[in-house]
């Protein structure tokens, strides 16, 4: 959710000083909170529970903003290379946190796409956690992964929204820079 939808869901601001700094934001780039304070909208302070330093993690999937078929078909292209994985290596290769994928795996069980693996004798675990349990495809899990992947071969982390994407590239203007004279003497003096 970008800075804007937090504002107006928390009630921080109305929609009529939030558009004046969007319409400004629009015309001259950047982040969205610097023109909220120069238009004296509210103070950095005020906002700083709203901004983040970098995108947030996210909790469920609207949070990611991708339909969850997309991600379960993605999920299923990674696992097709993998022989055996866990919850852990689904989350470190999509990026997305476990618990979420706990959710996406217990919906490609009951769709039979996945099943669990028996337990290795030769690496035995310590531990009984969910992210250690080792699942594998089932036959009708390999075939949907392999029409996937010849629908679409990309395989890598959950791709961020447009509209998120967006919102970084745009905070990351240099156009709001401005260079002095003195500045370039300094940067080619040798």
């Amino acid at each position: 959710m970008n800075l804007a939808n937090r504002l107006l869901k928390n009630k921080a601001l109305n929609q009529e000083k939030l558009s004046q700094a969007l319409d400004r934001q629009k015309e001259s780039r950047g982040f969205l909170v610097n023109h909220l304070g120069e238009l004296g909208v509210k103070e950095q302070n005020e906002l700083a529970e709203f901004v983040a330093p970098s995108p947030p993690v996210p909790e469920t999937f609207a949070d990611i903003g991708l339909p969850e078929k997309l991600l379960a078909q993605l999920f299923l292209k990674h696992a097709f290379y993998s022989h055996a994985f866990t919850l852990r290596d689904m989350s470190d290769a999509l990026k997305v946190p476990a618990h979420l994928l706990d959710q996406l795996v217990e919906y490609l069980k009951q769709q039979k796409l996945i099943d669990i693996s028996p337990r290795d004798l030769f690496r035995p675990s310590p531990t009984h956690l969910a992210t250690e349990i080792r699942y594998t495809l089932s036959d009708s899990g390999k075939k949907v992964a392999e029409q996937e992947l010849e629908f679409n071969s990309y395989v890598g982390p959950v791709p961020v929204s447009l509209e998120d994407y967006w919102v970084w590239v745009e905070g990351q203007t240099i156009q709001l820079e401005e260079i002095e004279s003195e500045q370039l003497r300094e940067a080619f003096k040798d």
